[in-house]
């Protein structure tokens, strides 16, 4: 065990990462604390990255940020580990949409 290890859960759903360990424990920051982010993709476009984070609100709702809007996104859409950090494979879930809301500062 080490630091920054991908933890998931039974059926490959993401849970967070390690962030501290020892001989004997090994500490976990959940994909809900105000400081994860997680490189993210939709299944459907894997060509195509974004951030996954929490706002602290809602405890089963978190972010995807910066796809862009020529991208459609529809409820039911699968977010899934990009892979580029190290953290995690490619293709562990981290959820599905719910609602697509654009930024309304950016093209995303």
């Amino acid at each position: 065990m080490k630091t920054d290890l991908g933890v998931v859960d039974i059926n490959n759903g993401v849970v967070g990462k390690v962030v501290e360990t020892s001989g004997n424990y090994a500490a976990i920051m959940s994909l809900l604390h105000k400081d994860s982010k997680v490189s993210a993709m939709l299944f459907k476009s894997p060509e195509v990255v974004g951030t996954v984070s929490w706002d602290g609100k809602v405890p089963n709702i978190v972010q995807l940020s910066g796809i862009p809007r020529s991208i459609k996104v529809v409820a039911g859409d699968s977010v899934i580990t990009s892979g580029l950090t190290g953290t995690y494979p490619t293709g562990y879930l981290i959820g599905r949409v719910q609602e697509a809301i654009p930024e309304k500062s950016s093209n995303n």
